[in-house]
């Protein structure tokens, strides 16, 4: 029996842990959120690059019946 209230009174302690982490995880933000195909042109090429940016590959919604 003190075995098993010993067991039980480990795991709410370790319950209660876990439950506290992500009070002291750093917050997460996104700044600046960008989605295909809407990227901004200088998050396509390195700094002090004087390389091109090709269009990859075009995307339409047109289409003929």
């Amino acid at each position: 029996m003190i075995k098993s209230l010993a067991a039980l009174a480990v795991f709410a302690f370790l319950g209660v842990t876990v439950l506290t982490f992500p009070g002291f995880a750093p917050e997460a933000r996104a700044n600046d959120s960008q989605i295909w195909p809407n990227i901004a042109s200088t998050c396509l090429r390195q700094t002090g690059s004087d390389a091109a940016v090709r269009e990859a590959r075009l995307v339409t919604a047109h289409r003929e019946p």
